[in-house]
This record gives C-alpha cells, sequence and structure tokens, in this order.
C-alpha cells in the first residue's frame, strides 16, 4: 500500500452479501488510500488528500435490492484516536439511475434499486476522520460496511 504522508493510511471496505436466495456480489476495485491534511488534524481520501474507494455491485436478485453502507471506523496505532469525528460520503450510480448521501457512525446511508434498472452499481466513496489532537505516527485504516439485501 502506498502511503501519501507517513502518517497516512489505507481506506478498507468490508463487504457482505445478503444470505438470500441470490445473493450480489460485492468487489472492491480500488480499496482507496487515506492522506493527512497540513495541519495533522484530517485522515481522508476526499478533498485531494488521498484516493477513494471504489466498489461495484453486481449479481443483483430479481426484485428490487438494498444497498446500505454503514459503521465508519477507524483503526489507529496503539488503539482508537480519543474524539476522533469519522464521516463518509458516496455516490452511486447505475444505467438508469444514481445515489448520493453521508455516512456517520450512527446514521448509515441506503438506497434502493431495481434489477430493471441496471445490472451492476458502482459507487464511490469517500472518509474521513478528524480529529483536533492530530493522529499518532503510523499506519491508521478505516472501515466502512456494505451490505446489499
Amino acid at each position: 500500500m502506498q502511503l501519501i504522508r507517513a502518517a497516512a493510511a489505507g481506506l478498507m471496505l468490508v463487504a457482505l452479501a445478503s444470505t438470500a436466495e441470490a445473493a450480489c456480489l460485492v468487489g472492491i476495485s480500488t480499496p482507496g488510500l487515506l492522506g493527512l491534511s497540513q495541519d495533522g488534524k484530517t485522515l481522508s481520501s476526499a478533498g485531494g488528500l488521498g484516493t477513494p474507494s471504489i466498489v461495484t455491485i453486481s449479481n443483483l436478485p430479481i426484485g428490487t435490492s438494498t444497498i446500505t453502507l454503514a459503521n465508519p471506523r477507524l483503526d489507529s496505532p496503539g488503539g482508537t484516536t480519543p474524539g476522533a469525528t469519522l464521516s463518509g460520503t458516496y455516490a452511486a450510480s447505475w444505467l438508469l439511475g444514481g445515489s448520493n448521501g453521508s455516512i456517520t457512525p450512527n446514521t448509515p446511508g441506503a438506497f434502493q434499486i431495481s434489477l430493471l434498472s441496471s445490472l451492476a452499481v458502482t459507487i464511490t466513496l469517500n472518509n474521513t476522520a478528524f480529529s483536533t489532537g492530530g493522529f499518532r505516527q503510523g499506519t491508521h485504516t478505516m472501515k466502512t460496511s456494505v451490505t446489499c439485501s
């Protein structure tokens, strides 16, 4: 994994598919990369600091599927980063539509898609961690759960 700055980190996704009879396939074509802001208080894949994650969801079941992005979390050297505020944004697109929104640890983002409107969904995901005290030296990773049901 490449680092943008010494205290930069990677962005990871935890991809989950429902256990329904025809589970969606969730693929991560670009895992994302976090960058550290000049003042050392923000780790982000957005705003020119890093690279967003690109997720593709295919094999949508017949009918309507709900795609949910939830639970952004930060893994820091030595445990958590006290007082860090976590957030994320997503932009989803498919053949006949799209959706965008934001996520926090307490507020998931979700949208619905019908198999009739597309065979696949592409999601661009950016995660951000902000800490007034900055971040410890080392590798930090952010993870977000992506589910299809």
